[in-house]
């Protein structure tokens, strides 16, 4: 459907060279051909992978890809140019050992949708993906559950928490006290290694013991998941979360069955790839770090302002940032490794009351008696966020006013 969609959007001119002309119908022709070879890698990426979350997260590439190479104009002209450059070279393209890559100052390699992202390898000699050479083989992993960061002894490595639906490169796990891991690098901060919980990326297998109903994340029940009957098995992930004063297991993107109605299968153990660790020694840096509390989910930015990763850090989390940076006419935090935060994440943005207005908890519900009156300034942070079927604005942490009210 994306792809089908995608076409005919450059058919219609929905999208225009970047001073404004229409894109030639040879010119079309390329693009189409190139959504067409997005479209085959991304169902081979899907017919190569068994779990509902793999295929769901080469499906969400897929289509993400093929959105980008008909609606950004910087992303289509260079098809067209590599194109051009492809024939007139004989497909020879020596100068990138046929890719697209690039790398920016954090260490990261990103690629154009010319050539997607190759699958991992386990070449030692070269490297995976920019990561030390003794890491082998990445993998990458949607995250289920909110996950905390830890360091080699298992402790908490600070206050950022990678919210649910975050996509991970792993290499590989280790087992800390008894606990399995994901072994994480942070290649624009000296390849330092984080480790997350594995929990929160694999499926724990459990039994129901009463016929249970599917939930969305504010506790309402979801009509259309149906029902989990008595005696059957049941994939969470993660440890129990509170909605609303009880306690969920999560089974999916916001979709969660109630933990006492399942009780836990034990399983043989798998085989652990241990990673040992290598000493890193980070030199202390020389501009001042201060430290900020996020307000509102944040994605992490690279210098060109593009989005860097598939990782959420959620509100909540402290960041050490050392200071501001304007890219494209917006103001961003930048952090230790480079890599960058929309600073309306953290900064509050004054907005006037047109009506009186009443504060929401994060499930839609009216907290306590208070009236924001009308003409009254508030501080907002981020972009508005969906309760419900509302749109709100963060005030404060846990606390939301309608945005139809400002």
């Amino acid at each position: 459907d994306a792809a089908t969609n995608a076409k005919k959007k450059i058919d219609n001119n929905k999208v225009k060279h970047e001073n404004g002309d229409n894109y030639t119908n040879d010119e079309k022709a390329v693009i189409k051909t190139e959504i067409d070879r997005i479209l085959a890698d991304a169902q081979e990426k899907i017919n190569q992978n068994n779990t509902l979350t793999d295929i769901d997260g080469k499906r969400d590439d897929g289509i993400e890809t093929i959105n980008k190479a008909s609606s950004d104009s910087t992303v289509i002209d260079k098809i067209i140019k590599d194109s051009a450059n492809n024939n007139n070279n004989g497909n020879n393209n020596s100068n990138n050992d046929g890719g697209n890559s690039t790398s920016n100052s954090n260490g990261n390699t990103t690629s154009n949708p010319v050539n997607p992202p190759k699958q991992p390898t386990t070449d030692k000699e070269n490297g995976t993906n920019g990561a030390p050479n003794d890491l082998g083989e990445s993998t990458n992993v949607t995250l289920m559950h909110n996950a905390y960061l830890y360091d080699e002894d298992g402790k908490r490595a600070n206050k950022v928490t990678l919210g649910a639906g975050s996509t991970v490169i792993t290499y590989g796990t280790k087992t800390i006290n008894g606990k399995e891991y994901y072994v994480l690098v942070d290649q624009g901060a000296n390849n330092k290694k984080y480790y997350v919980a594995a929990t929160n990326g694999q499926a724990t297998t459990q039994k129901v013991k009463h016929n249970s109903y599917v939930y969305n994340q504010v506790g309402k029940r979801v009509k259309k998941s149906g029902v989990f009957k008595k005696g059957k098995t049941v994939n969470t992930y993660g440890a129990a979360v509170k909605i609303r004063g009880k306690k969920y297991f999560t089974i999916g993107k916001n979709r969660y069955i109630k933990a006492a109605n399942v009780t836990k299968i034990t399983a043989a153990q798998t085989a652990k790839e241990e990673v040992t660790p290598t000493s890193s020694n980070t030199a202390t840096p020389a501009t001042t770090v201060v430290v900020k509390k996020l307000m509102h989910n944040a994605y992490l930015y690279d210098e060109n302002g593009k989005r860097a990763n598939k990782l959420i850090i959620n509100s909540g989390s402290e960041i050490e940032t050392t200071g501001k940076k304007t890219v494209n006419s917006k103001t961003y935090y930048a952090l230790a490794d480079g890599l960058l935060i929309d600073s309306g994440n953290v900064d509050a943005k004054k907005l006037k009351l047109k009506h009186n207005a009443y504060i929401y908890s994060k499930y839609g519900h009216r907290l306590g008696k208070k009236v924001l009156k009308k003409h009254k300034v508030v501080k907002t942070y981020g972009n508005p966020v969906k309760i419900g079927h509302k749109k709100f604005y963060v005030v404060a942490s846990g606390k939301y006013v309608k945005k139809a009210n400002f």
